[in-house]
């Protein structure tokens, strides 16, 4: 899927792709706030 991706030239340039690759990062930061953080949070 990346090497799909790499090979399509990028419409979105500037703030826009900085943005876009910043998705990624939230996403897993958020997966493990609900997987992790917030079990713990329901034992005490």
């Amino acid at each position: 899927m990346l090497y799909a991706m790499a090979q399509q030239p990028s419409q979105v340039q500037g703030g826009g792709s900085a943005f876009m690759s910043l998705i990624p990062i939230i996403l897993i930061f958020v997966v493990f706030y609900l997987l992790l953080i917030l079990p713990q949070q329901r034992k005490q």
